[in-house]
C-alpha cells in the first residue's frame, strides 16, 4: 500500500480517536441515564470472545494447508490481523504476511486464507442483514416516526435492492474482470473463488460447514457487543432493531464515503435509530463505546500479539 496513503489512513485514526474521547466525555456529561460499567464489562467479554471463535476458522484453514498452529499461536495470529485490519485496508493481510515471512512459511497461503475469510464472512453479514431486516419489517412496520427523519427507515431497503443488482451483475465478465484487477493491484496475483479455495481442500459439507460457521458466530457476538453498548446508556431498542441496525451499518460501510470509515458507525447507527424514534445522544455514545471497544481494543492487542509471535518458535 502506498506508504503516503497509509500514514494518511493512521492519521485519521489518530484523530479520530481524540475526537471520539472528547465527544464521548462530553456526552456522557449531558446524558440524564447515567452510564452502566457491568453492561459495558460483558461487552469487553463478548468482544474478546469474538477473536476465540474466529480463531476455529482460522486453525481449521491453515491446518488443511498443513500449518499446525497451536490455539494460543493461532490466537495471537487473529488478534494480529484483526488490529491491523481496523489500521488499514487489508490490514490482516499485510501483518499475516509478515508474520509468515518472518518465519519463513508459505505467504499464499495467507492470501487464500484473506480471500477465504473475507468472502465468506461478507456472505454471512448479507444473510444476517436480509433475516434481520425481514423481521423488523414484520414486527415493527408502523414504528417509524412521523417526521422526517422517520423516511430514513426506507434507506437500508434501498441498499438492499442494490445487493439484488450486485447479485444478478455477480457473473458479468465486466464485474470479474474488474475484482480480478483489484486483486492483482493490491495482492499482487489473480484472485481464487473462495467456493474452490475450500472445495479444493474440502473435508466434507458437514465439516466445511463447521469451518465457516465460526465467522457468523462472529458477527453475532460483535453485534452483541454493540447492543450492549447502545443499552450501556439508558435506551432499550428491541434487541433484534438492534442487530439490524448494526448489521446495516457494517455493510454500509462497504460504500467508501467517510475516510477510513471515520464517524460512520456514529453517524449511520444516528439516523437509523432517530427514525425509529430514539434520542440521539445515546446512540452516538454508545457507538463512540463500542468503536472504542471493537477498533482500539483490537489496535492494542494486535501490538502485543505481535511482539508475542515473532518471539516464540
Amino acid at each position: 500500500m502506498n506508504n503516503l496513503l497509509g500514514r494518511g489512513i493512521l492519521g485519521l485514526a489518530g484523530i479520530s480517536l481524540v475526537v471520539q474521547l472528547i465527544a464521548g466525555y462530553y456526552l456522557v456529561q449531558r446524558l440524564e441515564s447515567g452510564f452502566s460499567a457491568t453492561t459495558v464489562g460483558v461487552a469487553l467479554v463478548l468482544e474478546l470472545s469474538s477473536f476465540l471463535v474466529l480463531s476455529l476458522f482460522s486453525r481449521e484453514f491453515y491446518s488443511r494447508r498443513g500449518l499446525k498452529f497451536s490455539q494460543l499461536k493461532i490466537t495471537g495470529l487473529v488478534l494480529l490481523g484483526q488490529g491491523f485490519s481496523k489500521l488499514v485496508p487489508f490490514g490482516d493481510y499485510i501483518a499475516q504476511r509478515y508474520y509468515f515471512g518472518k518465519k519463513k512459511l508459505d505467504k499464499g497461503v495467507v492470501f487464500d486464507y484473506v480471500i477465504t475469510l473475507y468472502s465468506f464472512a461478507i456472505l454471512w453479514l448479507v444473510g444476517l442483514f436480509l433475516a434481520s431486516q425481514v423481521v423488523v419489517t414484520f414486527l415493527y412496520p408502523s414504528e417509524a416516526s412521523d417526521t422526517f427523519i422517520g423516511k430514513f427507515v426506507y434507506f437500508p431497503i434501498g441498499f438492499t435492492v442494490l445487493l439484488l443488482v450486485i447479485f444478478l451483475l455477480r457473473h458479468n465478465p465486466k464485474l470479474k474482470a474488474g475484482i480480478q484487477k483489484f486483486c492483482i493491484k493490491t495482492f499482487g496475483r489473480r484472485g481464487a473463488s473462495p467456493f474452490r479455495i475450500v472445495a479444493q481442500n474440502s473435508k466434507g459439507k458437514r465439516r466445511d460447514l463447521m469451518m465457516l460457521l465460526p465467522l457468523a458466530v462472529t458477527w453475532l457476538l460483535e453485534s452483541l457487543v454493540f447492543a450492549l453498548c447502545i443499552y450501556s446508556f439508558g435506551i432499550n431498542p428491541p434487541l433484534i432493531l438492534v442487530l439490524y441496525v448494526y448489521f446495516f451499518v457494517k455493510l454500509f460501510r462497504f460504500v467508501p464515503i467517510f475516510p477510513a470509515g471515520i464517524g460512520q458507525i456514529e453517524t449511520v447507527a444516528s439516523v437509523l435509530f432517530a427514525a425509529y424514534g430514539y434520542p440521539v445522544l445515546p446512540v452516538v455514545a454508545g457507538s463512540i463505546l463500542f468503536r472504542l471497544i471493537s477498533y482500539w481494543l483490537p489496535v492494542l492487542l494486535s501490538v502485543v500479539s505481535l511482539r508475542l509471535l515473532l518471539r516464540a518458535r
